[in-house]
């Protein structure tokens, strides 16, 4: 039902969004999407014509912007993968154990983020933090947080990457079945891991009680300490007061909206209008609607009366 919305955001992120999320030892290079007139008439010659006309630094340009136009044939959403996947704070932390270095980058990205794909930028850089890549496995990652945290016992951000990581580790005790399926002994892990999250998280937001990436994740963690809705929408609230274009927790308020958890059809939809403001401002949380839409356009595969 809402196709209309979702098309003009994507027809709007494609003209506003300039966010190849390239990284080359931590450092980002954005690149626009909206190519200036002299740039088609270029690519129209034969590459040897091409060559003879430009000098070497438009020749580098335009490469540049050649990767991007293929980049951007893949759409907005591979776009944003690129700058969550290339993240080296992820490599500074588990790789190199390199805490000082990971720490520096993931505060430049949190003060610099002026803009709502900056406040993006920061928030993928802490969410790609509790996934696991390569060789790496949570419990290593967990025994890394637990060293950061012993050497700099102060810093809100390893407390809550380490929040995080536990919310993760509650979801792989606990598996993505119905609640009915899943066992006694592994619903106590799951809690004991959410439980433990929560504590941490309020530790870190009283060390800082700016950053949205906390409230963001103390909205997730109502749900699964059992708080309920009702503080989970506390906390979403709170986020989207430091953070009007937060995605990730508006992902979290469509999930557990979903009829298998707390919610309905209609509350989904009434969500995506209180949205739309922010989506005006940044057209990509257009990934939030289409996220909502194909939950609200597929009720046939729902309604099995089962809770997650």
């Amino acid at each position: 039902m809402r196709q209309g919305q979702i098309l003009s955001a994507i027809g709007k992120g494609l003209a506003v969004i300039v966010a190849l999320g390239a990284t080359c030892a931590g450092v980002y290079y954005v690149y626009s999407i909206n190519f200036p007139a002299k740039l088609v008439e270029v690519n129209s010659l034969t590459d040897e014509e091409r060559m003879n006309m430009e000098t070497s630094e438009e020749q580098e340009a335009r490469i540049k912007r050649e990767q991007q136009a293929k980049t951007e044939l893949l759409g907005l959403d591979a776009i944003y993968t690129q700058a969550y996947l290339l993240n080296s704070a992820y490599d500074y932390l588990y790789a190199q154990k390199n805490f000082k270095m990971a720490r520096a980058m993931l505060e430049s990205h949190r003060d610099e983020a002026q803009t709502p794909f900056g406040r993006y930028r920061y928030s993928v850089s802490i969410d790609a933090l509790d996934k696991r890549h390569g060789s790496h496995d949570y419990t290593t990652m967990i025994e890394t947080i637990d060293a950061w945290v012993a050497l700099d016992p102060d810093a809100y951000l390893p407390k809550l990457i380490r929040a995080k990581l536990n919310m993760r580790l509650a979801w792989i005790a606990r598996g993505d079945g119905y609640a009915h399926n899943v066992a006694g002994e592994d619903w106590e892990t799951y809690r004991a891991h959410y439980e433990r999250a929560w504590r941490e998280l309020l530790v870190a937001r009283e060390l800082n009680a700016t950053d949205p990436e906390i409230t963001a994740a103390l909205a997730e963690a109502a749900i699964g300490t059992g708080r309920g809705m009702e503080v989970m929408r506390t906390y979403h609230d709170e986020t989207l007061a430091l953070n009007p274009h937060h995605v990730s927790v508006r992902f979290t308020m469509i999930h557990y909206l979903q009829p298998e958890w707390y919610g309905s059809f209609e509350e989904i939809n009434a969500y995506l209008d209180e949205c739309e403001d922010a989506l005006a401002e940044f057209p990509y949380l257009y990934v939030v609607f289409r996220a909502g839409a194909s939950l609200t356009d597929d009720r046939e595969g729902w309604g099995r009366g089962e809770q997650w």
